[in-house]
C-alpha cells in the first residue's frame, strides 16, 4: 500500500494505476459517542483495499450529506452536489496522472448519492473505473480504534438491549 504520507518520488515508483477515496462523515453519535465514527469506518476501508490491491491511499474526506443531523451541534453536511463535484474533480486530477481505477469507501449509511455518483462517473468517463466498496467489518474495526469509548459503547450495548428486552417484556 502507498498512501498520502508517501513521497511523491514512493508514489510514483510504486507504478499503480488504482487510487482509494474515501469518504467519511462528521455528525453526532449520541451525547458520549465521538463524531468521527463515519470518518474512521472509512479510513479502515480505504486500508484495507489499499493492502489488498497495492494501491494509492488519499485522505478521508470527512464531510457527508448529513442532513438528518444537520440541527445536532457539530455536525458538518455538505450538499451531495459539492460532494460529488469534489471527488469528481480529485478523480478527473488522478486520472491526468495515470490512475484508471478507483474505488470509493464510504463509512456513512445516509450517503444515497454514492450509486447514482459511481454510475454517472463510469457513464461520463468511460477510459477509467469506478467501484464502490461493500460494508463488511469496518463498524467493528472501527469501535475498536476508539480505545477511550469502549466502555462507554458496551454501556449502550447493554441499555439498548435491556431496554429492548423490557420493552417486549412489558408488551409495549
Amino acid at each position: 500500500m502507498i498512501s498520502y504520507r508517501n513521497s511523491t518520488r514512493e508514489v510514483a515508483a510504486s507504478e499503480t494505476t488504482i487510487a482509494i477515496l474515501s469518504v467519511g462523515a462528521t455528525e453526532q453519535f449520541g451525547p458520549y459517542l465521538p463524531m468521527h465514527l463515519d470518518t474512521l469506518i472509512a479510513e479502515k476501508y480505504a486500508e484495507a483495499f489499499g493492502e489488498t490491491l497495492d494501491a494509492y491511499v488519499l485522505p478521508t474526506l470527512p464531510f457527508n450529506t448529513s442532513e438528518e443531523h444537520a440541527d445536532q451541534i457539530g455536525t458538518v453536511t455538505v450538499s451531495p452536489t459539492v460532494l460529488m463535484a469534489m471527488l469528481e474533480e480529485i478523480i478527473v486530477n488522478l486520472r491526468r496522472q495515470g490512475f484508471t481505477q478507483f474505488v470509493l469507501c464510504n463509512g456513512h449509511g445516509g450517503a444515497y448519492w454514492e450509486a447514482a455518483f459511481v454510475k454517472q462517473m463510469n457513464y461520463k468517463h468511460q477510459d477509467i473505473v469506478l467501484i464502490t466498496a461493500d460494508r463488511h467489518l469496518a463498524w467493528e474495526e472501527a469501535l475498536q480504534e476508539v480505545t477511550p469509548c469502549r466502555a462507554v459503547i458496551r454501556l449502550c450495548r447493554d441499555v439498548v438491549v435491556s431496554g429492548t428486552r423490557s420493552i417486549e417484556t412489558d408488551g409495549k
